[in-house]
């Protein structure tokens, strides 16, 4: 009897990985070639820099009238109080998550993608790779622009800016870059679940703007949502740590991403 010897490099395994690499990637680069064709999303990422680094110098420009903050914290205090314009630069990014899926169900858009892309996990995992890259760069330009805002407003009111790039606020910056980015991807894995742009977006708003501050003030379980939970990472002096918060927002993506994925390759489109 003669042997069958297989050659590794023509054998089904390797054959199906290279296919499911050159999907993910084809679906990337479709997908980030996308906003060309949804005018929404290149509004959308305008109005969010720009609206968030406005909201920043107001709220710097405020907080350095208060007679309270010492010259010594200025940088670090008023970078806080600059920050907290994330809260609705945050819309911005739950938008451009939605839009990543939303605009497959309008007018079943989905069915033909899926004739032409059939394996979902593939699908999902580019318009997922492809959602990171645009939202990241993104994170960047919106937070460089939060604080070039706010360090304009300080250095127009004569307060010190020497301190204001120290260690712990590039690691502010940094982990306000990864909140964007992480509350966009969970709002990505509701809409999936949902399959509405309207009834996803009223979810995440409702969540994030009514539900989770509410819940703040009445039981301290609020603190593990997953809106109050990642504030930590942009918080200059954080309670408790912005690991904990990372963890906490991290579990909270991946369950979300989990169900989301594992509901579309079972249901019907």
């Amino acid at each position: 009897m003669v042997e069958q010897v297989v050659d590794p490099a023509h054998s089904p395994r390797p054959r199906l990985r290279r296919f499911l690499n050159k999907t993910l990637r084809n679906v990337a680069v479709a997908e980030l070639t996308k906003p060309r064709t949804l005018p929404a999303v290149p509004i959308t990422i305008t109005t969010t820099v720009l609206g968030t680094a406005a909201l920043a110098a107001v709220f710097a420009a405020s907080a350095l009238r208060q007679p309270a903050v010492p010259p010594h914290l200025a940088a670090s205090a008023v970078l806080d109080t600059g920050l907290q314009a994330i809260l609705y630069g945050q819309i911005g990014f739950i938008l451009l998550g939605i839009f990543a899926m939303a605009s497959e169900y309008g007018g079943n858009q989905i069915r033909t993608t899926l004739v032409s892309i059939p394996n979902r996990i593939s699908l999902i995992a580019g318009k997922t790779v492809a959602y990171l890259a645009g939202a990241t760069l993104t994170a960047l330009i919106t937070v460089a622009a939060l604080v070039t805002s706010t360090q304009t407003t300080l250095s127009e009111h004569g307060a010190r800016v020497s301190d204001f790039f120290t260690a712990r606020n590039l690691g502010t910056m940094l982990g306000a870059t990864a909140y964007l980015v992480l509350i966009g991807l969970f709002a990505n894995s509701v809409d999936i679940l949902v399959r509405s742009l309207v009834t996803t977006l009223v979810m995440m708003l409702t969540l994030v703007l009514v539900l989770s501050p509410f819940l703040a003030t009445i039981t301290p379980v609020a603190a593990y949502l997953p809106d109050r939970a990642g504030s930590l990472l942009y918080q200059t002096v954080p309670t408790p740590s912005p690991i904990h918060g990372a963890v906490i927002m991290g579990a909270w993506v991946a369950a979300m991403l989990t169900v989301a994925i594992t509901v579309f390759t079972k249901r019907d489109a």
